[in-house]
């Protein structure tokens, strides 16, 4: 596929196909605006980002389309009728996409915030689908936090919060999957005060999909392994677990076999 302006993309960022009744489905960022760098501010104010100057991000607008192969691709999302393909229009951003099936529902975790701006706290956000084309409003399954917080736990108290730079500290990446009888959130930097960038991968639990906040249990990972994108899971067809990364200073895609310590 190619950015198409009359589709009104501007770029194709953050792919992700999945299959369903012998369909592939491909869900990517296609419009919006990028990051703009750092530049200061109106004079007299006060920004908490680099060196007292701020930054823009996003809007962005999720497109989905359709194919039989995975190699022709026909835009099918109805959120606009002047634009086949667009599904939903995210402020301040929405990034990463993640879609997997949770009961008789169709699920997209995605990076996203708790209001229109930035500064806000950054959130894995999620939709739910019943056809893949038309989505719900957005909720939250992980919010980020703050010291001001009131109820925070002893756990918690030890991390920092992620900063909001564009640069580094989106929660980005989700992966969201049933192990046993819990449920995985995977995603990266989250909560590491923008010190490893994309290179921290965090793991959350949770007894509920859909809320991750009260199930506070964070491990940092191997920095140096997990990195652009974090790990993602997966199974062969006899059960055994596997984890790959992509990272294009490490020359490509790396696959490992996953072990659990329970």
């Amino acid at each position: 596929m190619e950015a198409e302006q009359k589709f009104g993309e501007s770029f194709l960022l953050d792919p992700y196909v999945i299959v369903d009744d012998n369909h592939f489905y491909m869900f990517y960022v296609g419009s919006g605006q990028l990051w703009s760098g750092w530049y200061t501010g109106p004079e007299g104010t006060v920004n908490p980002w680099y060196l007292g100057n701020s930054g823009d991000f996003g809007p962005n607008s999720m497109f989905v389309a359709r194919s039989m192969d995975g190699k022709n691709w026909e835009r099918i999302g109805t959120a606009d009728s002047r634009l086949p393909g667009k599904i939903f229009t995210e402020k301040p951003f929405g990034l990463t996409s993640y879609v997997h099936r949770i009961n008789d529902q169709w699920v997209m975790f995605y990076a996203s915030a708790t209001n229109e701006t930035v500064y806000s706290k950054h959130t894995i956000g999620y939709r739910t689908s019943t056809d893949l084309i038309n989505w719900s409003h957005r909720k939250h399954a992980l919010i980020d936090w703050s010291e001001s917080d009131l109820n925070l736990s002893e756990l918690m108290s030890n991390h920092k919060p992620a900063s909001p730079w564009p640069e580094h500290s989106f929660f980005t990446n989700p992966v969201v999957f049933k192990r046993k009888d819990r449920w995985h959130l995977w995603a990266d930097p989250i909560d590491n005060s923008n010190q490893s960038r994309y290179h921290c991968l965090r793991i959350y639990l949770s007894d509920n999909p859909f809320h991750f906040e009260d199930y506070y249990k964070a491990k940092n990972v191997n920095k140096r392994i997990f990195v652009d994108g974090g790990g993602k899971p997966l199974q062969d067809l006899e059960g055994n677990w596997f984890i790959y990364h992509t990272n294009s200073m490490a020359g490509g895609v790396w696959v490992a076999p996953l072990f659990w310590n329970d």
